[in-house]
């Protein structure tokens, strides 16, 4: 069978051959010429001073490896937060069978970018047709519809005349095009043809696999080539590469997580690099607030690397907005998919014999698979840091969450009162990322010490029964305020358990255990968010803590608000009935989540 790559530009061959049936050539490049004037691509780069982020925003409704994102978004509704949150290029896919996207869409954006320039006074974002150029037909046709430029792709392309002859075009009609790369071997071929302006697309488009250091490599390709002097005896050919390297700006293309990866790629590229800017898409489709994570994208990038991590607070603050969500109690690979398509950052298994939403094993393998296949980027040398045992606890968690992000979802084996061995065992046979212990568990055993995966530990804050029967009466899982006496008490007992497993764990939930109740979690009563926060502040910032215990789309976000949790788990409160996942419930869990600010204003 033939790679994605190859049946997506076989398919826009036939694409154009249609369109050109129904309005010639000559018809669409008198269109292109009557066409609204267009921006400079390579002009409006130059003119961002370095010290600032070139953002490239992106509208994509879908993708071959992650289905349906966000069909629902008004493109200029979009386009606007784009804008306002200080976008210099918007992209628009206009692929319509595998991205669902159309050149009606491009329009639309232009419309909108001309009526945010002419309303607020600003710079107009330049637009970018995003798609599989296979033929000069459909840069006429970006031209005609507004465009500023277009993307080219060297590894369908694959020779540097073919690159050239579309460079040709698409400068004759004032567009300076991004030129894509995926390998030290297609930037070659690139600068052979004289592009000004690198993509670098960390996915192989025939794998659809992230590669997250390819950036980085190629920066550093260019810094070789353009960094020594011309020898003597160097061709003409060699001096133009030399050149054309020199001159080159780059941008990171495809798995862009957020601010905390704007700032790796600027530590790893270097102050003084050819690295300009970042084209961003299903971040920010699935982005709460476009405009704030633009922005926040945008703020990233000044950013220097601090000499040593005071806290896991500031670590975590440091990286996305928003509290991070985990669905647990995943019984299908169906329900795991659909978390992974929401956007969540974790996804829970039951590995607890007996309990209503356990699988075995080999339930749990086939789950942990489809999450694999869905997501880019392998988690296993990410997640390296989030279970050294050696390493600060800040350092650990701050790890967990980045490979959370990175590899998005990570896969989360839920364990009670089960030892290290038997954690260990059903770990491995599942193969999860990460062990959650829920039970009581002994921290001084030193299998812990020992276990291959990451773990995050349960504290489990007791309410009263009176607590879950005001609750259900109310039909509201909102979070009475516990009395000062109660609290500090309840902070003290977390505290100390929380320090027991902190030289292990990689982070921390505290979940609600009803007085009386043989086991916590699961009981679908919330505690008071506000001790998750004194948690952080009685530990100095060093324990990282999420929140768990009747949480609900409805208030999710007043719960990561009040705790200022980094990660918000949920099971009962996005099901359809046990065992089953509400798809539209997942989704408005995980929105409602990112939106919420999590250090007070």
């Amino acid at each position: 069978m033939a790679d994605i790559l190859t049946r997506i530009c076989k398919q826009r061959e036939l694409d154009v051959a249609e369109a050109r049936a129904a309005a010639s050539d000559e018809a669409v490049l008198a269109a292109a010429r009557a066409a609204a004037p267009c921006l400079n691509l390579a002009d409006r780069i130059a003119a961002v001073p370095c010290e600032e982020l070139v953002v490239a925003a992106e509208f994509k409704r879908a993708s071959p490896s992650k289905g349906d994102i966000a069909c629902d978004l008004e493109i200029g509704v979009q386009v606007r937060e784009y804008a306002e949150g200080g976008a210099s290029v918007i992209s628009v896919l206009t692929e319509p069978t595998w991205f669902k996207g159309s050149l009606e869409d491009l329009a639309a954006a232009r419309e909108a970018a001309d009526l945010f320039a002419a309303e607020t006074g600003k710079p107009r974002p330049l637009v970018l047709r995003k798609d599989f150029v296979v033929d000069r037909y459909q840069v006429l046709e970006a031209r005609a519809r507004g465009a500023d430029t277009v993307l080219l792709i060297v590894a369908w392309l694959e020779t540097a005349d073919r690159v050239r002859a579309l460079l040709e075009v698409a400068r004759s009609l004032g567009m300076e095009p991004f030129v894509e790369v995926a390998s030290l071997a297609e930037l070659r071929v690139a600068l052979e043809a004289g592009s000004r302006v690198i993509g670098v697309n960390n996915r192989d488009l025939r794998t659809f696999k992230v590669d997250p250091d390819m950036t980085g490599r190629v920066v550093g390709e260019l810094q070789r080539l353009s960094g020594g002097a011309a020898a003597a005896e160097a061709t003409d050919a060699e001096d133009r590469l030399r050149g054309a390297a020199a001159a080159a700006v780059v941008f990171a293309f495809s798995g862009i997580k957020g601010p905390s990866h704007v700032r790796e790629l600027r530590q790893s590229c270097g102050e003084v690099s050819p690295l300009r800017g970042v084209l961003v898409g299903e971040h920010l489709m699935r982005a709460g607030d476009a405009r704030a994570e633009v922005a926040a994208l945008r703020g990233a990038w000044p950013h220097k690397a601090a000499a040593s991590v005071a806290s896991a607070a500031e670590l975590l603050a440091s990286s996305e907005p928003g509290a991070r969500s985990k669905i647990c109690g995943v019984c299908t690979a169906d329900d795991a998919v659909a978390a992974a398509r929401a956007g969540a950052s974790f996804v829970g298994m039951i590995l607890c014999p007996g309990t209503p939403r356990s699988v075995g094993a080999e339930e749990a393998a086939a789950i942990t698979a489809s999450l694999r296949a869905f997501r880019e980027t392998e988690s296993s040398s990410l997640l390296g840091q989030a279970r050294d045992r050696k390493a600060h606890m800040a350092a650990r968690s701050f790890a967990l969450v980045r490979a959370a992000a990175r590899a998005r979802p990570l896969a989360v084996g839920v364990f009670r009162g089960q030892g290290p061995s038997e954690v260990a065992s059903l770990a491995a046979a599942a193969g999860v990322d990460v062990a959650q212990l829920h039970g009581s568990e002994d921290p001084s055993d030193a299998g812990w010490a020992e276990l291959a995966v990451p773990i995050v530990k349960v504290i489990h804050v007791e309410v009263s029964p009176a607590t879950e029967a005001a609750q259900a009466a109310a039909a509201t899982r909102a979070a009475a305020a516990a009395p000062e006496a109660e609290a500090e008490a309840a902070v003290a007992s977390a505290l100390a358990q929380a320090r027991a497993w902190a030289p292990v764990a990689s982070a921390l939930i505290l979940d609600t255990k009803i007085k009386g109740a043989a086991h916590g979690g699961g009981s679908g009563v919330s505690f008071d968010w506000r001790l998750a926060r004194l948690l952080t502040e009685a530990s100095g910032g060093e324990l990282p803590v999420g929140i768990a215990g009747g949480l609900t789309p409805s208030n999710v976000r007043a719960a990561a608000e009040a705790s200022g949790a980094f990660l918000v788990d949920v099971s009962g409160g996005v099901e359809a009935s046990l065992r089953r996942k509400d798809g539209a419930l997942v989704a408005e869990f995980c929105v409602e989540a990112g939106r919420a600010r999590l250090q007070p204003e």
